[in-house]
C-alpha cells in the first residue's frame, strides 16, 4: 500500500489534475482565433512594460481578464503586510534563495514525471541531449525567464496600488500557459489519458510550492535562518501569486504545514524517475556549470544539488552522488555564503535594508548576464511560436 495522502483524498487530487484555467484559455483563445492575432499579441506583450498599457483593441474578454486586478477575496490588511515582509526577506536572503531555487526547487519540479513531459514536449528541449543549439538556447531562456518572473513578483514596489506590475507579469505568464495548453490540445496528439491536461492545476500547484515551500526547505538545509513568521509570510505571498495564476483557490497553501502536506501528496502521486526528468536536470546542470558559475567553480552545482536533495531524489533525477557531501571541496565556500547571509539577516533594520538592496542589484545583474546583458522580456508572440 502506498503512503497515505494528507491534504486531499485521491479522487479530489484527480479532480484538481483534471482542472485547468478556463478563464485564461478564453482570454488567450479570443486572441489566437482572431484575424489580428499578431497585433493582439504585441499589445499583450506590452502589458507589463507600461503602467498604462494600450489594450483598447483587444477582444473584450481579454481586456476584462487583464483589468481584473482586485486582491483575492480572502486577503486582508494582514495579508498585505505579510507580502511586504516576504519581499523584504527575499531581498535579504536573495542570493541564497536563488541558489535554493536553482539547485533544489527546479530539479524537484522535474521529478514530477508527467509535468516534466510537458516541458520537454513544448520547448524543443527533448533534443537538448543531442546538443541541438536551439534547444540549448531555449533552455537558457526558460531558466532566465523563471528567475526574472520570481524577481518581479518578489519586488514589493511591483505590488503597490499605483503600479500593480506584478499582477500584470503574472497575468502574462498565465496567458502563456493557457496558450500552450490550447495549442497542445488542438494538435490532437496529446496523450491526456496518460499525462492529464498540459499545465493543469496540480502541476501548477507543484511549481508554486517549489518556488515557496521547497525553496524555504532549501534555505534550512543551507543553514540560512529565516524566522517562522517570515516563512509563513512567504507562503502567504505565493498563495496570492497562485490566485492570480488562476490555480484552484481551495488547493492553494494557507500555511507552511499545509504546504508540506500538499507537497507530500504531489510527491506520492507524481514523483517518478523518468527520461524527461533526467534530461531536464542534465540540461539545468549544463546551464549552471557553463553560465551561472565561473569555470573555476565547476562542480559546484552538483555539490549543491547533493547538499539540498536527498538520495532518493538524486537517484530519481540521475544526479551523480557524492559519498560525503560535508567533506566536499566546495563546502567551505557554501558555508561562508551562508554565514554572510545570516550575518546580514540578523542586523538592524538599516543594515538589512542596505544588504537587501545590494542583494537585489546582484540578482538583477546576474539575470541580465545570463540573458547576454539584455533586458529580459517574455514575448508571447515569440514564445508561442516555439510550441511544436
Amino acid at each position: 500500500m502506498g503512503e497515505q495522502l494528507r491534504a486531499f483524498q485521491e479522487h479530489e487530487w484527480d479532480a484538481i489534475r483534471a482542472s485547468t484555467d478556463t478563464y485564461g484559455e478564453e482570454a488567450i483563445g479570443a486572441v489566437l482565433h482572431a484575424q489580428q492575432t499578431f497585433a493582439f499579441l504585441q499589445e499583450l506583450d506590452a502589458i507589463n512594460w507600461s503602467d498604462q498599457p494600450y489594450i483598447d483593441d483587444l477582444p473584450q474578454i481579454t481586456k476584462d481578464f487583464i483589468n481584473n486586478d482586485a486582491m483575492p477575496p480572502w486577503a486582508t490588511d494582514v495579508t498585505r503586510r505579510q507580502m511586504d515582509r516576504a519581499c523584504a526577506v527575499f531581498d535579504e536572503a536573495g542570493p541564497m534563495y536563488v541558489i535554493s531555487l536553482l539547485h533544489k526547487s527546479l530539479p524537484e519540479c522535474y521529478a514530477a514525471a508527467k509535468g516534466a513531459h510537458v516541458l520537454t514536449s513544448t520547448g524543443r528541449l527533448g533534443s537538448f541531449a543531442k546538443g541541438d543549439q536551439q534547444s540549448i538556447d531555449i533552455l537558457v531562456r526558460r531558466v532566465v525567464e523563471t528567475a526574472h518572473f520570481i524577481l518581479e513578483v518578489m519586488d514589493a514596489k511591483n505590488w503597490d496600488s499605483e503600479s500593480k506590475r506584478a499582477i500584470r507579469v503574472i497575468k502574462k505568464i498565465r496567458l502563456f500557459h493557457a496558450g500552450v495548453r490550447l495549442m497542445q490540445l488542438q494538435k490532437g496528439t496529446w496523450d491526456e489519458a496518460t499525462y492529464g491536461k498540459p499545465i493543469n492545476h496540480e502541476d501548477e500547484l507543484g511549481t508554486l510550492l517549489a518556488f515557496s515551500y521547497v525553496a524555504l526547505m532549501g534555505l534550512r538545509k543551507l543553514g540560512v535562518h529565516v524566522a517562522p513568521e517570515d516563512e509563513e509570510a512567504i507562503i502567504t505571498h505565493w498563495r496570492v501569486v497562485g490566485y492570480y495564476l488562476g490555480i484552484a483557490d481551495h488547493a492553494l497553501p494557507t500555511s507552511m504545514a499545509h504546504a508540506a502536506d500538499l507537497w507530500h501528496d504531489i510527491d506520492v502521486r507524481q514523483f517518478r524517475a523518468s527520461d524527461d526528468g533526467k534530461l531536464l536536470t542534465s540540461a539545468l546542470s549544463v546551464f549552471l556549470e557553463n553560465v551561472l558559475f565561473d569555470k573555476r567553480l565547476r562542480g559546484m552545482p552538483n555539490h549543491l544539488m547533493n547538499q539540498l536533495m536527498d538520495t532518493r531524489m538524486l537517484n530519481m533525477l540521475g544526479v551523480p552522488l557524492h559519498k560525503d557531501v560535508q567533506k566536499h571541496e566546495w563546502t567551505g565556500l557554501e558555508r561562508f555564503l551562508t554565514w554572510l547571509c545570516n550575518l546580514f539577516l540578523h542586523m538592524g533594520p538599516i543594515g538589512r535594508a542596505i544588504f537587501g538592496y545590494l542583494s537585489k542589484m546582484v540578482m538583477i545583474s546576474l539575470v541580465e548576464i545570463w540573458n547576454g546583458k539584455k533586458q529580459v522580456r517574455i514575448l508571447l508572440e515569440t514564445e508561442l511560436k516555439h510550441i511544436p
